[in-house]
């Protein structure tokens, strides 16, 4: 029997990159399974992938109406939900100069107010007794030129931790936070324009495991956090970066 077994989990953003990779652990370890994203060819794709006991639901996490449908198809499909992964996000690497209103908004409504909302909207259909696990990440520690918008969401989604945890405990409702450092995704390759060659050498230079970790770590990070191993976790933050942040090599 799965860790997971007949329990449901709701995971936005899971077409792609670590959510889908959650998406697909949770499955394995007997889960039903609900992917929210934006791109309906890629949510049926995964929903494919996953089989049966998959839901996939369109829309977007700056929309509150979308936010509602969402776990309102969920409890048609499979009743009340035992998890919450608010994984949605983007990054926006600009300098402050060329920061625009634009952008800033796009940040922040995905990476935070997404975030917010997401857990917001999930409550009236969460068990007691639940578990909900949002995505940081290493930058809100590093302070990165170009990053201030991603890392200011990423600072806001690790402070909503430990505040939701405590607002949610009497529920039973445990809250916490994974924080992935680099990882192998496309955000990763993609992002900022750079050549795969010096990513891969910012990565040998920063991170003291000298490697990217893959989405398949960070699945089975949120997997023990949401399971009944991490029963007595509550507000905490897992740091998942091969040492970036904690340990230095000389």
């Amino acid at each position: 029997m799965g860790k997971l077994e007949g329990k449901t989990a709701v995971i936005t953003g899971g077409n792609d990159g670590i959510g889908r990779a959650t998406a697909q652990l949770f499955t394995e370890e007997g889960a039903n399974v609900v992917i929210f994203g934006r791109r309906q060819n890629k949510i049926d794709e995964v929903v494919a992938q996953l089989g049966e006991n998959a839901l996939g639901v369109q829309g977007d996490v700056r929309n509150l109406a979308d936010l509602e449908n969402l776990f309102l198809k969920a409890s048609e499909r499979f009743g009340k939900i035992d998890i919450v992964i608010p994984n949605a996000g983007v990054v926006d690497l600009v300098p402050i100069e060329e920061t625009t209103e634009e952008i800033f908004d796009r940040s922040l409504n995905v990476n935070l107010k997404g975030a917010f909302f997401t857990v917001q909207k999930s409550l009236p259909y969460l068990n007691d007794i639940a578990s909900i696990v949002f995505i940081s990440s290493i930058a809100h520690f590093l302070g990165m030129p170009t990053h201030t918008t991603y890392t200011t969401a990423k600072a806001g989604v690790r402070a909503m931790t430990a505040t939701l945890g405590s607002e949610l405990i009497p529920r039973g409702i445990r809250v916490n936070c994974v924080t992935p450092g680099v990882t192998d995704t496309k955000m990763l390759w993609t992002m900022g324009g750079f050549p795969k060659e010096a990513v891969n050498n910012m990565i040998e230079q920063a991170v003291p495991m000298k490697r990217v970790g893959n989405t398949r770590e960070l699945a089975n990070t949120i997997l023990f956090l949401v399971s009944d191993d991490a029963s007595f976790i509550c507000g905490e933050e897992i740091i998942v970066d091969g040492g970036q942040v904690n340990c230095m090599t000389v």
